[in-house]
This record gives C-alpha cells, structure tokens and sequence, in this order.
C-alpha cells in the first residue's frame, strides 16, 4: 500500500470507524467478488460478515472500486472539500470517472474552487493497464486472466508456478473456471494441482504434520491419523450422494471446480491457529466456532476439529458444513439468505441423525414459538442472537425448508435454481412451487397444525 493510500485510510477511518451494517458486494483486489454485511470500517480495513461469520479484510485486498463506494457512502456530501479529496483519491487509483464525477460535486458545491478543480481533472491520468486498474468488462465475465506464456496449439496447460500468493491463486482458479467451462475433463487436472498447491502452502505455513487422502469428490488434508481420515471419507461420499440426489445432480455434472477441500484437525488448538492465520479468524470467533464452509469463488474448504460436539456432534457437523459448500456452489455462485442456507443444512443433518434429542427440541419450538416467514427472510445473521431466539431461527428455518423439500423436491429444485438465476424469493417461490410466500407459508403453518 502506497503512503498516499494509507493517508486516505486514515482519514477514512477518522470518518466512519464505526458504521451500521449493511449488504455489500466486495471486489478484491485480485478480482474476484464477493457478497456479505458491512459490520465495520477501521484504519487497517473493513470487517465482512459473510456465510455467517466475520472476515477481515485489509483495505490491500480490496479494489480501488470497493473502497470507493465505501467511502462515497460515507461521504459528507454538503462539503466540496470532501468531494475533491476522494476526487484525488480516485485519480490517484486508476479510476478517472469517479474523480471527475467527484470534482464535478465539488464544483457544484463551490464555484470558486473552478480554477482548482479544473486544473485537478486536468491532470487525471488514463487508466493504467496494471493490476489495480478498473476493467470494463462484460457482464459476468471471470476475473482478470493469470499472466502466462503462449501455448503452441494442442499443448497442455502449464502447472501453476511453485509459489502463488492466496489472491493470485484465486485469480488463477477464476480463470481456469472459464476454461472448464469450454472443456470441463481437459481443465479437472488443472484445478486439483491449483488446489495441491494451496495445501502444500497451508502446510508450511502451520508447520503441522498433514496426512492427504483424495476420494471421487473430495480431497481430505488432515492432522486426524489415516485410519480415522478415512473413515470419515466414506461418510462424506455418502453424504454426496444424498445431496446429488436432492438437487438433481446428473453421476459427470461438475458441482465445484476441482474437489471439495476438508481440514480435519485432530486438536482444538490447530483448528483454531488454522482460522486465524489461513482464513482471517480471530481467536475469539474461531473459540465459538465448531467448524465451518469457505469459499472464494469456486475455491472452497470445510474445516472442523475433532473435538467438535463429541463423535456424533462431529460428524453431524461435518454434514450441515458439507451442505452448505454443496448448496452455494450448486449451480450460479450467488448470495443465499441464512434462513435458506440453515435450513437444507439441517435438513441433511437431521437425514443422517434423525434421533438426536436436539429434533424433538426443535419439533416442540415449530408447534409453540415458530417465527413467521418474513421474520426468517429478514435476518442477515443468525450469528451473534441469544439462545432461545437462536433456536427459533434455526428451528423455524429446518421445519420451512424440511418441509419444502419433502413436499415436492422436484418444486424444491426449481426454487433453488431460480435464486441461482438471480431471481427474489418470492419469484422463485412462484416459478418453483406455483405459489405465493405467503401461500406457502399458510401450507407450512397448516402442516405443523396436523401433526400435533
């Protein structure tokens, strides 16, 4: 980060240390986007809550765009003065229509600062073809390509270099993503050894000792003994087949680029140095975690401690992770609400553990404290709530969606498809299940009614 850069962030930061949060979609640096919560600004970056939890993110790892419109909207709009130092920043970053948009406000604001302002818009310079700069892309079009060198027609492509930072292998996976789907069996190699790659880095970085084991859909990077990695193997290929067969997944249709990545740990403690120093944690949220899905794009992970809940509680949570990276990464890679992504996890889970004590709790809060549909839809989180009000959403949650999938699955399908279309709730309500929110809400309620 420049000197100029860190001028800016720090009266950024004077400006809104605090902010109230908010759903925004981030371009990092390296291109790749992502959506989530806005919890906070500060000095050294923001803090995004995104598939339930909070990632930091240092402003070095955000785009010039994002931090942009962080800043506009935070922005004192009566004050030129405002107005013509994120102009500054704006040309200073590759971004000549912001700056001119931004010293055109100021202009506006103040008509004595003309001279100023046009001798300001007078030295924007044009974009620069580096990394930082914003590109006009088509819509949906990948990440900015990885650099590489020609290849001869008919050569295979070139192994990943030996050493790639976190954004650059992201970068990478964003292209290969392109290529699988223009030749998916050509590129599947590719993408392992990209994802090899990152293990080998996770490796040395930790200094833990990892044992490695690949099945058909997953590639297991684990501190657990072998006989125990796969054990818990055969589980996770059951469970896909469970997940396949919900969704309507066709034996070759590629689900994630590559394999699914699961660290298992066989301590708390590597679990939690593992969130911290790899995906961002702190160690206070890592403590109050018992595992968790990531992903950026479709490079993603499971991680989970052995220690999480006990064996069944172990393996119960390794299902509702592995649900979630299945449903994120089923079709389109969009954001999902909590109360649809809680709700096919549990769903799964209960499928698999459908004795556990936990249900009949959950069972008993439907039919007495059930929260209504628009309160589930509402919730950014479900992270951060008290216990009983926890429950209720994670119980009211399970029974919408575990009755939505037994209802009609083929119905179900069509719902999650139009979302991944970009579709609201309400439209894929309509073009899945021919219904209303509210309809179906009135079925759902009418359900829980007769099996008291």
């Amino acid at each position: 980060m420049t000197r100029k850069q860190i001028g800016v962030f720090g009266m950024l930061f004077l400006c809104v240390a605090f902010v109230h949060a908010e759903e925004i979609a981030v371009k990092m640096s390296s291109g790749i986007k992502i959506r989530g919560t806005l919890e906070s600004v500060s000095e050294d970056g923001i803090v995004l809550r995104w598939m339930g939890r909070e990632k930091k993110l240092p402003w070095s790892d955000l785009h010039p765009e994002t931090i942009y419109e962080i800043r506009r909207s935070r922005l004192d709009s009566s004050s030129a003065e405002d107005h013509i130092k994120l102009g500054d920043y704006c040309a200073e970053n590759n971004l000549p229509d912001q700056a001119k948009k931004e010293y055109q406000a100021a202009l506006k604001l103040d008509p004595t600062l003309r001279d100023k302002i046009e001798q300001a818009i007078g030295k924007i310079p044009e974009p620069s073809r580096g990394r930082s700069a914003p590109k006009k892309t088509k819509k949906h079009e990948p990440a900015p390509k990885v650099k590489a060198a020609a290849k001869a027609p008919g050569e295979k492509p070139a192994p990943p270099p030996k050493q790639m930072t976190q954004a650059e292998l992201m970068v990478a996976g964003a292209e290969l993503m392109k290529k699988m789907h223009e030749d998916p069996v050509k590129y599947y190699n590719e993408w392992i050894r990209l994802q090899k790659l990152h293990l080998k880095q996770v490796e040395e970085k930790l200094n833990f000792k990892f044992f490695t084991y690949e099945t058909d859909h997953y590639i297991y990077h684990s501190t657990m003994s072998p006989a125990a990695t796969k054990k818990i193997s055969n589980g996770c290929e059951d469970l896909y087949k469970k997940m396949s067969k919900v969704f309507r997944i066709e034996k070759n249709d590629l689900l994630w680029a590559g394999k699914c990545i699961v660290h298992l740990f066989e301590t708390e403690q590597q679990f939690i140095r593992f969130a911290v120093d790899i995906d961002g944690f702190d160690a206070g949220s890592a403590r109050n975690v018992g595992g968790y899905f990531s992903h950026q794009g479709r490079f993603v992970h499971i991680a989970i401690p052995k220690t999480s809940r006990g064996k069944k509680g172990f393996e119960a949570t390794l299902i509702h992770e592995g649900a979630h990276a299945f449903l994120q990464l089923f079709n389109e890679d969009v954001f999902i609400k909590p109360w649809i992504h809680e709700g096919v996890a549990q769903y799964f889970e209960h499928n698999c553990f459908p004795n556990e004590p936990e249900w009949a709790y959950k069972k008993a809060t439907l039919r007495s404290n059930r929260l209504s549909l628009s309160d589930l839809r509402a919730a950014k989180s479900f992270i951060g709530m008290d216990a009983m009000t926890m429950n209720r959403y994670y119980s009211s949650s399970w029974g919408a969606l575990d009755f939505m999938i037994r209802a009609n699955p083929k119905k179900f399908v069509k719902f999650i498809r139009a979302l991944k279309k970009g579709k609201t709730e309400e439209e894929a309500m309509k073009e899945g299940f021919h219904c209303s929110m509210r309809e179906f809400e009135l079925a759902w309620l009418d359900s829980i009614r007769k099996s008291r």
